[in-house]
């Protein structure tokens, strides 16, 4: 395949690049998807292992889009939600990404059964935050949470992928299996959490990385830097070596924080933005790490963006950094800004846009064009005061199982709803 070579199929049907080079594989649940989003679960076991990136409901998702319908299983409704508003969504932004398709498509553009690209595996869900939209599956501190006081405050359509006793001890030697054999093929693997640094299990993928050499690899990893820096000044040695070496073409890390300042510790509830501010700082002056920032954007965290903005203008300086941005799912989370009236954050996403405005990398714009589609969204979706009500409802109880007080953290939030609240 020729270098700079865009998506080919890019302008076919409602075609979305990770639907074909994507696959994100839960070992601990025995579950496998075709996307980031996280949705429309296949089971994984022994016998189909080996065609995880084809299963009957991947297939069935490629076949749909070439024909131009979204697939009928609600699983790309967020990038169908956006794109109707008139958003730039993470389909169109993927289409944008060269040289990461599958090679079947250069020979047969209608290929439904394709190889993978890029994986994105999770091997555990040992968290040292509890983030107010997450879920057992992707936090042990949620699952203990949850456990302690009976289970989650509001049941919502989020696909939850609790373990299943045993799978990771079956499904880890046949991964490993897979990926020795398909490594050289590989653009790209992305390490999901949980909190990657604090996972046993993923030391020991690094060190079979360490063994492996990719030269057109990139390898990706999220976190949330709540670590002790001298974690992070090994794993960057390390890495140092893995570059010279050409070993890897990349080492990413997507720091995630969703604003900043006491809201920020509040929605990512363990989170410490003195820790964070350290490591990401010491990690700018590492110039062979891509670094990125990740932000999940809620009705509860929009208020402060403009601090983190400003934040991330300071860093921006020492080097051009991805913020991506994406709303929180599902589509019907009680935390989703989407069933807000837009006067709400109308001031605080103007100065974020204002901020990115005075930036200029292809970072800042990529953000921009991001929070721009989100306004539309929110702009263009009726407000729902079931959901809203959800909402008060969801962070009252959580604030009697945590000690907290979201009225006293987000005053403007509490003024704006003061009339509905008993």
């Amino acid at each position: 395949m020729a270098k700079n070579k865009l998506f080919p199929i890019r302008d076919i049907g409602v075609t979305c690049q990770h639907k074909w080079s994507e696959s994100d594989i839960f070992l601990t649940a025995g579950k496998t998807h075709g996307c980031h989003k996280g949705s429309s679960p296949s089971n994984l076991t022994l016998e189909n292992f080996k065609d995880f990136h084809n299963t009957e409901t991947k297939v069935r998702h490629r076949q749909q889009m070439l024909a131009g319908q979204w697939p009928d299983d609600g699983s790309c409704w967020p990038c169908r939600d956006l794109e109707l508003a008139g958003g730039h969504s993470q389909r169109q932004h993927a289409a944008t990404i060269p040289d990461m398709y599958p090679k079947e498509l250069d020979t047969d553009p209608t290929a439904v059964v394709v190889s993978p690209t890029e994986i994105e595996i999770l091997f555990d869900n040992a968290c040292n935050l509890s983030c107010i939209y997450c879920c057992p599956s992707l936090s042990s501190k949620i699952e203990s949470e949850e456990r302690k006081f009976g289970g989650p405050i509001i049941v919502d359509s989020r696909v939850d992928y609790f373990k299943e006793p045993g799978s990771f001890k079956q499904l880890l030697p046949l991964f490993i299996t897979w990926l020795d054999e398909n490594y050289e093929n590989l653009l790209r693997i992305s390490i999901l959490g949980g909190e990657t640094f604090i996972q046993p299990e993923f030391w020991k993928f690094f060190e079979f990385i360490k063994t492996k050499k990719n030269k057109q690899l990139e390898l990706s990893l999220i976190s949330n830097l709540i670590i002790k820096q001298n974690v992070l000044i090994d794993f960057c040695d390390q890495n140092y070596q893995l570059i010279a070496n050409n070993q890897v073409k990349k080492i990413k890390i997507l720091a995630s924080a969703d604003c900043w300042g006491p809201e920020q510790e509040y929605i990512r509830y363990g989170f410490d933005t003195t820790t964070f501010k350290t490591n990401i700082e010491y990690l700018l002056g590492r110039k062979f790490i891509s670094l990125g920032l990740h932000s999940c954007i809620t009705t509860l965290s929009i208020n402060s963006m403009p601090l983190l903005a400003k934040q991330y203008k300071e860093w921006s300086k020492l080097c051009n950094i991805e913020w991506s941005l994406d709303i929180t799912s599902p589509v019907d989370h009680v935390l989703s800004p989407v069933y807000q009236d837009y006067s709400l954050f109308e001031k605080p996403l103007r100065e974020t846009l204002d901020i990115l405005e005075t930036i200029d990398s292809e970072g800042a714009d990529s953000a921009h064009r991001r929070i721009t589609g989100i306004i539309k969204q929110i702009k263009n979706t009726p407000n729902d005061i079931d959901i809203q009500n959800k909402m008060l409802y969801y962070l009252t109880e959580l604030d009697k199982r945590r000690g907290l007080n979201w009225k006293e953290t987000f005053q403007w939030l509490h003024q704006h709803y003061q009339p509905q609240i008993i």
